[in-house]
């Protein structure tokens, strides 16, 4: 039951490198990943570990109910505290979930569970966060490191910049999107147009949880790709987390796309910095991390997979708006591409190509360094980015 993705963000070559992994029999396979992070640390190669990437174990399904099961952040806990307690001298920045929205806004559910069982899932995902934290400040501060949580945001723009109707649904969508997740971190409660639109169907924080979500992260990983243009208003009739958010999201013609849908928008990164500074950030000393940042396109030739410069625009355009932010006082840390090798990119297979090293599935898994991954080197070597 382990997933692994690998990014890597660098001061003067590959010095950061991501791991994801999932609850499985740890006992067993200790050794292996020890050996796999000290290997890395040998190589002078920080690594950043995300304790799960929606790999669930078939065992909580089936003698459970996942991540519905009111035991799940205790179980969650439990697996933080073990690899805590096995790598924690080795990995000194951890995150608990990689994009729960994801894992709850878009679950496969019953048609009568749409805008209930997302909502319920997303409380049970910040306990269990929470419950990680806690025990790894409680437990373990002598490794001194730094925990956090991974969060997609993608940023909406009001399709109509004249109607106030667009300009709320934009900010809406954002606070559903993110803020479900980040605004009880720093506040310890949802966001209030959550609040007043979902009303009963949120599971409400009791006080103690409120006390150990409040403050439960040292930095905000955010992943970022694409954006959209919104209008407020929704078309569909049946009850769903959709419905709540109340906004209906397109592209604007002009935009350019990749292979596989991505808008292409390098505004999106900078107004979505600076969306988060401004709503949570202004006055708290957190650092913020790119996490996530990268393009697919087409490869299906390997000289133009190679010479991929299309990538390289994409990078240098979405980390001028990074740049951007942090000549205005956002405290924009680390930056990760996505990814470091071609991988199995969830529902579009192996034809999501975002890696900065080729890997030909079809000829033995060669892996083959592409131009984006000459020109990052030396854009970390020289540059304070």
């Amino acid at each position: 039951f382990f997933f692994f993705f690998f990014f890597f963000q660098a001061e003067d070559g590959i010095r950061d490198f991501c791991l994801s992994r999932g609850l499985g029999d740890v006992y067993k396979r200790q050794e292996y990943y020890r050996g796999v992070l000290t290997a890395l640390r040998e190589a002078g190669i920080e690594p950043y570990v995300n304790l799960y990437h929606n790999d669930m174990p078939a065992v909580l399904f089936v003698e459970g109910n996942g991540r519905m099961d009111p035991e799940f952040p205790m179980h969650f806990r439990y697996y933080a505290d073990v690899c805590f307690q096995y790598f924690g001298e080795l990995v000194k920045y951890w995150f608990t979930f990689d994009e729960p929205w994801c894992q709850s806004a878009q679950g496969l559910y019953e048609a009568h569970e749409r805008n209930t069982k997302p909502y319920m899932i997303g409380y049970q995902m910040i306990l269990a966060h929470a419950e990680a934290v806690d025990v790894y400040r409680q437990k373990y501060e002598e490794q001194q490191g730094k925990i956090g949580i991974n969060l997609n945001i993608e940023m909406f723009w009001p399709n109509n910049t004249a109607s106030a109707a667009d300009k709320e649904a934009a900010r809406r969508n954002l606070m559903f999107q993110v803020g479900w997740f980040w605004n009880p971190i720093m506040t310890g409660d949802y966001p209030e147009v959550m609040k007043s639109i979902v009303k009963t169907r949120l599971p409400a924080f009791s006080d103690e949880q409120k006390k150990k979500v409040k403050g439960s992260a040292d930095f905000l990983a955010l992943n970022h790709y694409f954006s959209w243009v919104t209008s407020d208003g929704y078309n569909r009739s049946v009850n769903t987390y959709n419905a709540d958010v109340n906004a209906t999201n397109g592209r604007k013609p002009e935009w350019k796309r990749s292979n596989i849908g991505f808008s292409i928008v390098p505004e999106g990164m900078y107004d979505a910095l600076k969306f988060v500074h401004e709503t949570w950030m202004k006055d708290s000393s957190i650092p913020i991390f790119i996490t996530e940042n990268g393009v697919s396109i087409e490869e299906k030739e390997r000289e133009k997979g190679l010479n991929d410069t299309e990538r390289v625009d994409f990078m240098a355009s979405y980390m001028r708006g990074i740049e951007k932010a942090i000549s205005e006082g956002i405290k924009v840390t680390k930056y990760f591409a996505w990814s470091l090798m071609d991988n199995f990119e969830w529902g579009k297979g192996f034809t999501g190509k975002f890696g900065l090293i080729r890997v030909e599935f079809d000829n033995n898994y060669k892996r083959i360094p592409k131009s984006s991954l000459r020109w990052y080197s030396q854009l970390i070597k020289d540059s304070e980015l």
